[in-house]
């Protein structure tokens, strides 16, 4: 069980969380076995844990949220090593299905001419089969960009992806456009996918970095 406790400030706006987080699945070995390899000859070690059941509170302004009669549902990854943030960067789906299953997505980009040269697509099935697919067997298509002026970056607000290997694609569409921070586009997204011919919808956290 993990215990989340933040608290933090910016400008008007005052957020705090008090969590409590029971994993429901053990820690998941990226691209199959937790080493990933990214650009220039570098690696990045690299685990998520995809599901916890998550109760507590958050605090925004004042206003207490209670997360206690349904769970919640969280997500950590763990990701260190010597590879390089610029002149790379990523575009990264933490997929989650409403039919169980999960996957982490990703792109690596050359910032320099927003081409993407490598990449995995890490699945988990609703039977928990797991499943690594090359980037190469992978179409992801940007659409719908919205212009941040804090960074004077071209953000895509909505992905299709295709993944035909595994009878997979969603769009993945920003629920809003200002998620920026930190350098960072990264926020809620919603899914509408199908699966084997049947629609399914879902929900991802989507993170961008250019």
């Amino acid at each position: 069980v993990y215990i989340l406790k933040a608290k933090g400030q910016n400008k008007d706006t005052e957020m705090s969380f008090d969590l409590v987080m029971k994993p429901t699945m053990k820690p998941w070995l990226i691209d199959g076995t937790g080493l990933v390899r990214m650009s220039e000859n570098t690696n990045s070690y690299y685990y998520s844990m995809p599901k916890f059941e998550t109760t507590g509170t958050i605090t925004l302004n004042g206003k207490t949220y209670h997360i206690t009669k349904t769970p919640g549902t969280s997500w950590m990854d763990r990701q260190w090593g010597d590879f390089k943030v610029h002149p790379y960067g990523w575009e990264w789906f933490s997929l989650r299905l409403d039919n169980g299953m999960v996957g982490n997505i990703f792109a690596i980009v050359d910032t320099r001419n927003h081409q993407i040269f490598d990449g995995a697509a890490n699945i988990i099935f609703p039977n928990g089969e797991t499943k690594v697919i090359p980037y190469k067997n992978i179409k992801i298509t940007r659409n719908n960009y919205w212009h941040d002026d804090h960074n004077q970056l071209d953000y895509p607000l909505s992905f299709t992806v295709e993944i035909p290997e595994v009878q997979l694609s969603f769009v993945d569409t920003a629920a809003f456009p200002e998620q920026e921070t930190l350098g960072f586009w990264e926020g809620y997204s919603n899914i509408a996918a199908t699966y084997q011919g049947k629609p399914v919808k879902g929900f991802s956290y989507t993170q961008l970095m250019y």
